[in-house]
């Protein structure tokens, strides 16, 4: 059985408009996910409701925690560098939208951004933290991202939705230009 993706220019145009915190968008601080005493690990209950469940989300963070124009190195066509520079500016009161991505799977793609690991297991928002210097480790970036940073949310839940995700998250980028979207070329 064939499922059907469908843009659905209502939904879409109300995500947008409603963006970050009005409609049906959700939020929560990373400080949500402190630490379980006994276990010394992240406790990830308050996201439970969100696994295996598809939609958007921003990652949000003070703008003072970047001052001045950052530098991040990309890999350029041909195994050439570019230099891409950046000045992070605040977009509400003064949260910064660094990050936007689009998922099937909510709290599995946040334990990405939240969690030590390899660049190719996500974690756009840290490694760019690490990249431009606002971070000299992993571990500071965690630190940071889980006393400062919002992620905001809009649940768009299965395969009927890729094409509705996919649009929001280009729209989202295209209005806010968030540093840590900016890709390599190939």
């Amino acid at each position: 059985m064939n499922i059907v993706a469908r843009l659905n220019s209502a939904l879409i145009r109300d995500g947008l408009e409603s963006f970050p915190e009005g409609g049906d968008w959700k939020h929560t601080d990373c400080c949500t996910f402190g630490r379980i005493p006994s276990r010394g690990q992240a406790d990830w209950r308050p996201i439970s409701h969100l696994r295996s469940v598809g939609g958007v989300y921003g990652v949000l963070l003070p703008a003072y925690l970047f001052s001045g124009p950052q530098t991040i190195q990309l890999h350029g066509p041909n195994r050439s560098r570019v230099l891409f520079e950046f000045q992070v500016q605040p977009h509400f009161g003064d949260l910064a939208v660094l990050y936007v991505g689009r998922t099937t799977n909510l709290s599995q793609r946040w334990r990405g951004h939240l969690t030590p690991g390899k660049r190719k297991d996500g974690g756009q928002v840290k490694f760019g933290m690490m990249d431009c210097g606002c971070c000299g480790s992993e571990n500071d970036a965690l630190a940071k991202l889980q006393e400062h940073a919002r992620i905001v949310y809009l649940v768009l839940p299965g395969p009927e939705n890729a094409a509705n995700r996919d649009i929001i998250e280009l729209a989202l980028c295209s209005r806010f230009m968030p540093p840590f979207n900016v890709k390599s070329e190939r």
